[in-house]
């Protein structure tokens, strides 16, 4: 490498950490458990009373209790820039909780009030699961909670250890974000809200999936969210989709197979982001719906290639292009990262299976 060219690299890494200095020196992290629930506060370096709860999707039962919260996630980067505060739990125990997940929250919103004191606005940020949630702390009349972000709700949940039944009238500001291959059901609950209630907005995502949302949509509809509950105005039909810049290859293809790297292994469900993008898998053969075998170290298995977790059956591996137009390697209810025995950085590899 030629002295020009390790100067640009270096520069350009010293780039990358300052930058991850700031974003990291904009907040403080305090973790802990709270009847059973573990939890994640982003303290941001001057908070200026908006504070943002998560409630998370539905995680296998058997799956280790973490609040899997990362406050870099660019969705939440730039607001907690801003001044605002994300807090994150886990909820008591995984598997479905949809009622006491309610109170988990309750609960981590007394927390915050007691230790940084009390928030001028909340807003709830519900992701699959959490979107339902999300609905019923909507449809409560409190005053502790001033509106609710709804990312891919499966409102068709329900919860046999505490029943609960959705009455169609939301209270607060009711944002639902939805993929066009989901968004029917949400725009049903919208349909059945009486006048009395106020009207929730329907914001459709022209991509398939489930919560299949990058994070300048998430972003933007977080901010949409607070500026409804700030002014009383917020724009009903919205361009709601945010296309990523075009992904560029960086597999080298070999033997009938590309091969790349892992960019990410999730912490809350072990899926595996790579650095794979739809040309390469077209480029060895691999179409929707096909079955081709993924490889890391000495470790192979058989993926499907769909369009979200629910393509295959519980425990099944499944793999789609993620918003970010990268492929993502998943299970099914299930650890993807700990079945292939990869970690963030390490090689991996694809190949067509004949047919």
């Amino acid at each position: 490498m030629s002295v020009t060219k390790l100067l640009i690299v270096c520069v350009a890494a010293l780039v990358l950490s300052a930058s991850q200095v700031r974003a990291q020196e904009s907040y403080k992290l305090h973790e802990g458990t709270i009847g059973g629930a573990q939890f994640a506060v982003a303290e941001p370096a001057t908070w200026n009373g908006t504070l943002v709860l998560v409630a998370h999707g539905l995680r296998a039962a058997d799956a280790p209790i973490v609040h899997g919260f990362n406050p870099d996630y660019k969705g939440y980067r730039y607001v907690i820039q801003d001044g605002w505060m994300i807090a994150a739990t886990s909820y008591r125990r995984n598997g479905v909780i949809i009622s006491d997940a309610v109170t988990d929250l309750d609960n981590l919103l007394g927390h915050v009030t007691k230790e940084f004191g009390t928030p001028k606005r909340v807003l709830v940020d519900g992701s699959s699961m959490g979107g339902i949630i999300g609905t019923l702390m909507a449809e409560r009349s409190l005053k502790t909670y001033h509106g609710v972000l709804a990312k891919g709700a499966a409102l068709g949940m329900s919860d046999s250890r505490t029943p609960f039944k959705l009455t169609y009238t939301p209270q607060l500001p009711l944002l639902f974000l939805s993929n066009q291959d989901e968004v029917a059901q949400v725009r049903r609950y919208a349909e059945k809200v009486d006048n009395d209630s106020i009207a929730p907005v329907v914001w459709k995502i022209e991509r398939d999936g489930h919560v299949n949302i990058n994070a300048r949509e998430h972003e933007a509809a977080l901010r949409a969210l607070d500026r409804w509950v700030g002014t009383g105005e917020v724009e009903r039909n919205a361009e709601a989709t945010m296309p990523n810049p075009p992904a560029i290859s960086k597999a080298v293809f070999r033997n009938g197979g590309a091969h790349g790297s892992v960019t990410e292994v999730t912490s809350d469900f072990g899926n595996i982001n790579t650095d794979f993008i739809m040309a390469d898998l077209e480029k060895i053969g691999i179409d929707r719906r096909d079955t081709f075998t993924v490889k890391s170290g000495s470790n192979s298995v058989s993926v499907v290639l769909g369009t979200d977790y629910g393509d295959v059956s519980r425990g099944e591996w499944v793999a789609f292009i993620s918003w970010e137009g990268m492929l993502r390697i998943a299970r099914n209810f299930d650890n993807a990262a700990e079945g292939l025995g990869c970690k963030t950085g390490d090689s991996i590899s694809i190949m067509a299976i004949d047919r």
